[in-house]
């Protein structure tokens, strides 16, 4: 399966589940997860890779750089290992208390 069609899947599938999912566009900052999941208990990134692709070198990088200032970045290669990863991210997210306003 094509990244996209798997991409496409997540999407519909989170979306479901209540989040809002959308494609991470950054130019200018390359190697960032492919998509923002905003979800009712706080937000995390996921990178998408069909089940042979690769992490680039700038891609393991910025997810490190990420997970180092306390982002959930998680790769996943199916709809099935996002769902495994919302219901990891729910868990850990929904332990954090940031209040914003």
């Amino acid at each position: 399966m094509l990244e996209k069609n798997i991409q496409s899947s997540i999407k519909s599938k989170l979306s479901k589940k209540g989040s809002l999912v959308v494609k991470f566009e950054s130019p200018g900052s390359a190697g960032v997860p492919d998509l923002i999941v905003m979800a009712p208990f706080g937000v995390y990134f996921l990178e998408v890779k069909t089940a042979t692709g690769r992490l680039s070198q700038l891609q393991e990088h910025m997810h490190a750089k990420m997970r180092a200032v306390g982002a959930l970045v998680y790769v996943v290669r199916s709809t099935e290992a996002a769902e495994a990863a919302h219901a990891e991210a729910e868990t850990v997210l929904s332990h954090r208390k940031i209040d914003c306003f």
